[in-house]
């Protein structure tokens, strides 16, 4: 009983091998053959430049001084004058 099953396990084994291999050489010559179509064909060449696309520049909002005609130092000196003023 185990020997007659050893024997069609072993022969199972074999037609799947045999199967793996046929399905294998298939693929191989499915590859070779569009490998040769591929060479066969004209050759495709590219007219024109691509279009780089670029990222828009960064725009920095500016921060606007308000001016009413004096500088830092005049006030500052301004401040200071204001005590003698009074």
């Amino acid at each position: 009983m185990e020997h007659a099953e050893k024997i069609r396990e072993k022969e199972r084994r074999e037609r799947v091998r045999v199967e793996k291999l046929k399905k294998a050489k298939e693929e191989y010559e499915e590859r070779l053959r569009r490998s040769m179509a591929r060479s066969a064909a004209p050759v495709k060449r590219i007219m024109t430049k691509k279009v780089m696309y670029r990222s828009r520049p960064i725009h920095k909002s500016k921060k606007k001084k308000k001016s009413d005609g004096f500088e830092d130092s005049e006030r500052e000196a301004d401040a200071r004058n204001a005590r003698y003023l009074t």
